[in-house]
This record gives structure tokens, C-alpha cells and sequence, in this order.
């Protein structure tokens, strides 16, 4: 927004400039407007090649973040499926420990019931 304000005052400096001057002929004041003009649509082009390449530059910054936080995501998701796996094997022994353990008090039982005579 500042450039077009620098640029739109050069031009009616030149403007100004022009018509103070000596020469009165529409030649060279038609050569002074299409010098601003000229100037104008250099400042005006240099702009946009600013605000093309800091869009750039944000939209490839994005990418490279969400990039990054998709990996990272992937990270996570792996590690808690490992963990859960971990988990599941942990239970999956418990629960057979337990098996075992009731399997054997139960031949205890057996065991104490036959040796006390049937009862």
C-alpha cells in the first residue's frame, strides 16, 4: 500500500514538475506522463513478484508442516499400537497365569477330596 502511495505521488510530482517547467509542449508532457506511467507499472510489477513469493513461500512452509505433523502423527499412532499390543501380550498372559492357577486349585480340590474319603 505504500508503494502506490510513493508511486501515485510521483506521478503528480511529475505532473507538477512538468507544468512548472519552461517547456510548454505536449511532446514532453506526454514523455513525462508515459515516464511515470512506466515507473508506475515497475513498482506495481515488483510488488506482485513480492506478494507472489511470500505466497510462495507461506504455502511451501505450510506444506512442510503439515508434513511434519502428519510424521509425527504416524509416530504416535505406531507407538500407541505398539503399546497395545505390549498391553494385549501383558493380559493374554495374565489371563493364562490365571487359567493355570485355577486349573491347579482345582486339581487341589480333586486331590483333597479323594484323599478325605470321597467327601
Amino acid at each position: 500500500m505504500n508503494r502506490i502511495l510513493w508511486i501515485l505521488s510521483f506521478v503528480v510530482l511529475a505532473f507538477f514538475v512538468t507544468s512548472c517547467g519552461d517547456r510548454d509542449s505536449a511532446e514532453s508532457i506526454g514523455e513525462s506522463i508515459d515516464r511515470g506511467i512506466e515507473s508506475a507499472k515497475e513498482a506495481l510489477s515488483d510488488a506482485a513478484d513480492e506478494v507472489s513469493s511470500a505466497f510462495d513461500d507461506a504455502t511451501e512452509e505450510a506444506g512442510d508442516t503439515m508434513d511434519s505433523a502428519t510424521e509425527e502423527a504416524s509416530e504416535a499412532m505406531d507407538n500407541a499400537m505398539e503399546e497395545a499390543d505390549q498391553t494385549m501380550e501383558e493380559v493374554g498372559d495374565a489371563l493364562e497365569d490365571a487359567g493355570d492357577e485355577i486349573e491347579d486349585a482345582g486339581d487341589d480340590i480333586e486331590e483333597k477330596a479323594q484323599s478325605s474319603g470321597g467327601y
